[in-house]
């Protein structure tokens, strides 16, 4: 969980790079959170707005993530906008360092 909240205050720095691990623990994290969130919002137990604050809050993050961890593995960071492929690159080790 520790390492969900700090990339949350690492949302726009991409100079850092970004281990397999950390990816995959926040990824999962934000999946449980998003299926969480979603069944409050249906429940009409939080707004549209709290929701829609979320869910933008998360995917700038999860981008952010995305980036910086294609570019641990050696690849071009905006790989990650292409659907599906994103997730197979940022599942490469990370690139050895010369």
């Amino acid at each position: 969980m520790k390492n969900y909240f700090n990339s949350l205050a690492n949302l726009f720095n991409f100079n850092k790079k970004i281990s397999l691990k950390v990816f995959w623990i926040f990824f999962g994290v934000m999946m449980i959170l998003n299926i969480i969130m979603r069944s409050l919002y249906m429940r009409e137990i939080i707004t549209i707005e709290i929701y829609n604050v979320y869910t933008i809050l998360i995917l700038l993050t999860f981008i952010s993530f995305g980036f910086r961890r294609l570019k641990d593995a050696g690849f071009s960071g905006f790989l990650f906008l292409i659907p599906i492929l994103n997730l197979i690159l940022a599942g490469f080790p990370s690139k050895k360092q010369v």
